[in-house]
C-alpha cells in the first residue's frame, strides 16, 4: 500500500518517489518533465519563463525609453483589461502593459503565481485570506472562480479555530488551570 509520494526536482524534470510502508515492496521512482508536471497542475510553462529558470526574481518591462526591473515580490496581482493587463503593486500604483494576461502569465513564475479567476492573477505571497468565493490581497477582494477554487485550495494549509464570538482575539483567551 501506498502512503504518499515525494517529488523532488532534478534540474528542468521532476522526480516522482512513491512512499511505502516499510517492509513493502518499494515502487521505481518515475521521471517527470517539468512541462508535463506543469500542465497536469494546470500552470503555463515556456522555454523563457522564469518558471523554467527558478533564480530569476525579477522581469524588465518597458516603461517610456527604457526597461525598468521590477521585483516579482513587488507586484501582488495582475488584472486582465482586454488585450492589456494590469499590473496591480503593494504600494497602490499600477501599470498597464500592452499583452494580455495570458501572455504575461506565462512570462510569470508559476510556483509563485496563482489563476485565480479568468480576469485575475495573484501572487500567492501577497494572499492575506479567504472568504467564500473571494479573497484578500493588498486590500481589495479579488472573485475566485468556479473551476479554479478546487486548485486554489489545495495550494494551501487551513486550520479552524473554536468560534467564541466575534470580539474575542485569540491572544485574549483565558488560560484554563
Amino acid at each position: 500500500k501506498m502512503i504518499g509520494y515525494l517529488l523532488l526536482r532534478d534540474h528542468n524534470d521532476y522526480n516522482l518517489i512513491p512512499l511505502a510502508r516499510p517492509g513493502d515492496d518499494q515502487p521505481e521512482p518515475q521521471r517527470i518533465p517539468a512541462d508535463a508536471l506543469h500542465r497536469l497542475l494546470g500552470l503555463t510553462l515556456s522555454a523563457g519563463s522564469p518558471a523554467a529558470s527558478p533564480w530569476h526574481e525579477a522581469l524588465f518591462i518597458r516603461r517610456n525609453d527604457a526597461y525598468v526591473k521590477v521585483a516579482y515580490d513587488e507586484i501582488l496581482w495582475l488584472e486582465a483589461s482586454r488585450s492589456y493587463c494590469i499590473l496591480h503593486f503593494g504600494d497602490g500604483h499600477e501599470w498597464t502593459v500592452s499583452y494580455p494576461l495570458a501572455e504575461v502569465a506565462r512570462r510569470f513564475p508559476c510556483g509563485r503565481f496563482l489563476r485565480i479567476h479568468r480576469s485575475f492573477l495573484v501572487n500567492i505571497r501577497h494572499i492575506d485570506s479567504f472568504a467564500g468565493n473571494q479573497l484578500l490581497i493588498g486590500g481589495r477582494y479579488l472573485p475566485i472562480g468556479q473551476q479554479y477554487k478546487e486548485r486554489i485550495l489545495a495550494c494551501f494549509d487551513f486550520l479552524k479555530t473554536e468560534n467564541k464570538g466575534p470580539d474575542e482575539k485569540p491572544s485574549a483567551r483565558k488560560k484554563a488551570f
